[in-house]
């Protein structure tokens, strides 16, 4: 601790009081900057592109989807989503596979190709035995919000 200037003339009591306050002081600021460190870092990706530098993540779900995040030198380039249809569609043949696996190995085939953000949702009507029947360019896409 150094010596504060502020406090000469001070009687002890007083001098006791604002230590205190001090002390109290760096304690809450020190928790500040823990809760900040925390909130700031990243969660490991699910995926990684070790060719094309790319990152994925899943997503949370949030609605009749499965979706993973692309991410491309930390800017999110694209979100693909998979519908809960073509899940369960029988000619889709993706029943009892790791989707997000799916959505990632697809993903990576198109990344090139995404100019700016873009959400797509990939229906049944877009998938055959496991394999992309619709253009990348026609493929749903859905409003950013």
């Amino acid at each position: 601790m150094s010596y504060r200037y502020d406090m000469s003339g001070k009687n002890s009591q007083q001098q006791a009081i604002v230590r205190a306050r001090d002390e109290e002081d760096r304690r809450r600021e020190e928790e500040r900057k823990k809760r900040e460190k925390e909130k700031t870092i990243i969660p490991k990706p699910d995926f990684i592109s070790n060719s094309k530098g790319v990152v994925a993540y899943k997503l949370p779900k949030n609605g009749d989807y499965e979706a993973i995040s692309f991410y491309k030198d930390n800017d999110s380039i694209l979100e693909l989503r998979l519908s809960g249809t073509a899940i369960m569609n029988k000619p889709c043949g993706l029943t009892g596979i790791d989707v997000s696996n799916w959505l990632w190995e697809t993903g990576l085939k198109f990344i090139k190709e995404a100019k700016e953000f873009s959400i797509l949702t990939i229906t049944s009507n877009d998938v055959k035995e496991q394999e992309l029947i619709t253009e990348w360019s026609n493929i749903r896409k859905e409003q950013k919000k």
